[in-house]
Order: structure tokens, then sequence, then C-alpha cells
């Protein structure tokens, strides 16, 4: 008897003590390593041992696991850095734009309007699919949609045709921003998972930053800003091809060595609504979304709009809008960079306790929302003092693009420890979709409005800045909502966590037998269909405590 069962995952033994009623005690003898569950492959059976995976290196033998896992963290990183190229490339030749197509303010704020709203409506379907699909191949066919989309944007000869291209490169990015951070989030794990992300999200301001430069520099060079617009997604294609053949999909879950169940789409979203840290995180990162889209983009043309006010002249030569944007681009660039590290960095020390200071398990949020508050002066000192000297106003940009930034990193890495990995795709969808949605997508075209509501019909340089100017410091009291819903967050941030951490690693005994079987009633201890608790599985050696079914 004990042969026949050495192979079983369940071992049914009777115990019968006199005067008591015949029960059946399951040890779990034989569990798999949970480093090694796949949520698509829940239902065990003979072959399991040999379908599951362990990590994208899995396969290959010629390279070390954790190796692969860096050089793909490396391509991901490089990607988004392109990805942010491409974006704010198109803000830095803004002007030259609306010279080639004879548009308003008010249009060029339609441009990154559309690309965002386009961007937050696929972000849910693709984080549906990378919930439930193989995530390369997600990612590779937004990268493919993204790379086509820039060409033609780069060709187009009317102005419609150009913002129809930029929405298709808002759909191709989704894929791989929604994506991106859940498959980092499988290749690292705590400490390591924080750095790595605070590396992941760098790229955004020194993408950013790039962008500004290399657009404005090729513009400039070339003589033509679709020059400009061609640079990222030659690149692009490089990665395209590294993706699709030297990496693997890493195995959900295995980083936090979790046990994972299937979930319908509807039980994810409920699941998500109901964790008031992500609810808070997610209207905080909102409200600072909605100022970084507005003067990511208005910045540049606000600046040049001052120098031509300070200098007199009604229209800015085509080397000063250059120098401008290209400024901006080095402020955001190194801005960005040191922003996004000094946050993530902080909170992790202040976690652990920084020298005087006592650890504190909710500086995640905390710093976030310090961040929102103290770039609220920041802002309006960079708006006041850029049109009377502009040394002293870039210094006060730097400092405000310091300030902004420090969430980017930080809050990913709540949501990544506050849901289950079989829902952060999902998670970081949804948040995708109401940070665009409210911020950024409507941002940059309202405060178009407003500058062409202010200015009225008057087209020199000062009236110009002016009307920027103000309508700029709408951005600048959101930021302090920003503040108060991290605040919010930081009072739920610790019991969320914990309730996370026991729900991946299964502390409740139902909800091991719940994940080999969503169907198992109390009258019947299935494994599944047509398969009954002594269903083979793969050995380990490993003799954990005793489970009591009554």
């Amino acid at each position: 008897m004990a042969d026949e069962n050495d192979g079983n995952l369940f071992t049914p033994e009777r115990s019968q003590r006199q005067g008591e009623a015949e029960r059946v005690v399951l040890t779990h003898r034989e569990m798999p390593p949970p480093m090694v569950v796949d949520y698509e492959d829940l239902q065990p059976d003979e072959d399991w041992p040999d379908r599951r995976r362990t990590d994208i290196g899995a396969r290959s033998s010629r390279m070390p696991a954790q190796t692969k896992n860096i050089l793909f963290l490396a391509v991901l990183i490089a990607l988004n850095l392109i990805n942010y190229m491409d974006r704010f490339t198109v803000a830095s030749i803004l002007i030259d734009i609306q010279t080639y197509y004879k548009i308003q303010d008010s249009d060029g704020g339609l441009i990154v309007t559309t690309f965002v709203f386009c961007y937050m409506i696929a972000a849910p379907i693709f984080g549906y699919l990378g919930d439930r699909y193989n995530r390369k191949f997600v990612v590779s066919i937004g990268l493919v949609l993204w790379i086509l989309a820039v060409f033609l944007s780069s060709v187009s000869g009317s102005f419609r045709v150009f913002l129809i291209s930029r929405a298709i490169v808002g759909v191709g990015e989704a894929a791989y921003s929604t994506v991106a951070p859940t498959i980092i989030s499988d290749l690292f794990s705590g400490d390591q998972r924080s750095r790595v992300l605070m590396l992941f999200f760098a790229a955004l301001p020194v993408g950013s930053g790039l962008g500004y430069i290399v657009g404005a520099s090729v513009t400039y060079w070339t003589g033509y800003w679709q020059w400009g617009l061609r640079v990222t997604p030659i690149i692009g294609i490089i990665f395209l091809i590294i993706i699709v053949f030297a990496f693997e999909d890493p195995v959900r879950g295995h980083a936090d060595h979790a046990h994972l169940r299937k979930t319908s789409y509807k039980e994810d979203v409920l699941s998500l609504g109901r964790i008031p840290t992500y609810i808070y995180t997610t209207l905080g990162f909102t409200s600072v979304v909605f100022v970084t889209g507005s003067l990511s983009w208005w910045t540049p043309a606000c600046a040049a709009h001052a120098w031509g006010m300070i200098h007199g002249m009604d229209k800015v030569p085509p080397e000063i809008k250059a120098s401008v944007a290209e400024t901006f681009g080095v402020l955001s660039c190194i801005g960005g960079l040191i922003g996004v590290v000094f946050g993530s960095l902080l909170a992790r020390k202040w976690q652990k306790g920084l020298g005087p200071i006592t650890a504190n398990p909710r500086a995640d949020p905390l710093v976030c929302g310090f961040g929102s508050l103290f770039a609220v002066p920041t802002m309006w000192l960079a708006l006041f003092t850029v049109g009377k000297w502009m040394p002293l106003g870039y210094l006060f940009v730097f400092l405000t693009i310091i300030m902004v930034v420090l969430n980017f990193a930080i809050t990913t890495d709540i949501i990544l420890y506050v849901t289950t990995p079989n829902r952060r795709a999902t998670a970081i969808a949804i948040q995708t979709l109401t940070a665009h949605l409210l911020g950024d997508a409507t941002s940059p075209y309202v405060i178009g409005l407003l500058s062409d509501a202010i200015r009225g019909n008057v087209e020199t340089s000062a009236a110009s800045f002016q009307a920027l100017q103000y309508a700029l410091y709408l951005p600048n009291a959101v930021l302090v909502l920003g503040g108060v819903f991290y605040f919010l967050a930081s009072n739920h941030v610790e019991k969320d966590r914990e309730k996370n951490s026991m729900l991946m690693h299964d502390l409740n005994p139902p909800t091991i037998l719940d994940y080999y079987d969503d169907d198992m009633g109390a009258g019947n201890r299935s494994m599944g269909s047509g398969t009954t608790a002594t269903t083979s599985a793969p050995a380990s050696g490993v003799t954990p405590p005793a489970f009591v079914v009554p």
C-alpha cells in the first residue's frame, strides 16, 4: 500500500478510535514547490511534472536563470526608455507640428489627448490578456503596432491622419506599459524588486528628456520635424527581435512563491475594489499624472514664449526653440532620474529606519504624499519666475520635476505588493485607465482650451506666455489632492499588504484545497473532473503538517 501511494499528492490514512466515528485525515505529503505553480496548470495530472515551468531560463541551460532575468530586465528598461522618448519627441517639436498643420493650442493639446485616450482604453484589454496569456507575445504585438504607427505619423500629410496614427501608438504602448511591470514582478521579489522597479521607472524621465533632446536636435539638423519621429521605431525593431527570439514568459507568482487559482475578470475587478490602499494610491497617482501630463506637454512651448517676451520677439527663432526643448530635456532627464532614485531609496530607508527616524512600514505612500505637497510651491515659483529670469525659472522647474516623480516607482511597487500575481496586470491596467482618463488624457487639452480662451486673438509672445502661465496654475492646485490621497493610502497599507501575503501563500487550509479545485464542495473532496484526492504529483520529499477534512 505504501508503494502504491508514493506518487500521490494526498494520501488518505484511516484511523479508528474506540467510541469515535471513523474520519479521514489527508496528509499533505508531497506538495509541489510553490515557485513552480502556474495558474494555467491548475488541474494536476500524470503529465504535470513534465509540463511545469520554473522560470524564463528553464528551457535553456546555456545561461544561468538569474543572468537571463537581468538581461530581460535590461531589454524591458530600454523599451520603456524609447517609448517615452517617442512620446516626448512630439512635445519637443510641438510648435513645428502646429505650424505645419496650421493648428491652435487646443488642437495641439488634442494630439496628446487622442494618444492617451486610446492608451487608457486599450490598457484594460491588455491587462486582461496579460493576466491570462503569454505576456511575451502580448508585448510583441504591442511593439509591432507601436513601430508601424510611429512611422505612419512621420509621413502623414493631414492632421487627421496624424491624430489616427498617434491613437494607434497609444494602443501599442498600452500593451507594453501594462504588462512589463508584471513580468518584472515575476523575475524579482522583495527589496530586489523595489530596486529593479526604481531602475525601470528611471527610464521614464531619462526617456522623456532624451525625447526632448533627440526630437529637437534631429529636427534642427535635418530641417524636418518628421525625422525627429523616426529615431525611436528604428531602435524598437531591434528590441522587438530580441524579445521574440531570446526570452520566455516567466511563471506568474514565481518570485513570490505564490499559490494561484483561476478567477474571473469580474472577481479580479471586485477584489481590487476592496483594497483601500489600491484605491487611494490610484487616485493620488491620477492627480500627479494630471500635473505631469500638462507640464511635460506645455512647458517647452511656455518657456519658448517666455524667451520671446523677454527679448521682444513674437516669432521665436528655430534655434531658440531647439535650445529651450533641449534644456527642458536635460532638466527632465537629470531631475527625473534624481527624483525616481531618491524617492525609492528614501522610502526603503524609511521603512527600515533612517538615522534618528524610527522605522515606518507606511513609508511608501508617505513619501509619495510629501513629494506631491512639496511640488506645489516649487511649481508656482517656476511659473512666476520663468518669464522674468529664465535661469531661475529653470531651477524651480528642476525642483518640481524631482518632487512630482518621487512616486513613480513607489506607486507601482505598492500595487504589486497589495495584489496577487494573477491580478497584477489587471490592477495596473485599471490604474492606467483611471490615471489617464482623469489625468494626462484631459489635462493638456484643458490647458490648451484655457490658454486659447485667456489669450483670445492676440498672437504675441507675451500674450501666449501669460495665457499658458495662468492656465498652468490649475494643475498646480491639483497637486494638493494628490498628497491627500497618498496620505489616506498610508492609513491602510500595512493591513492590505499583510492580507495579500496571507492570500498568496495560502495560510488558510481551505484556500489550499480551493487552489487545486475551484469546484470542490463540502460533499465532494475531489481534485477535479474524475480525479480523486490521490492524483499523482511530483515527489518533493517534504512532509508539511496534515490538513484535516471533517
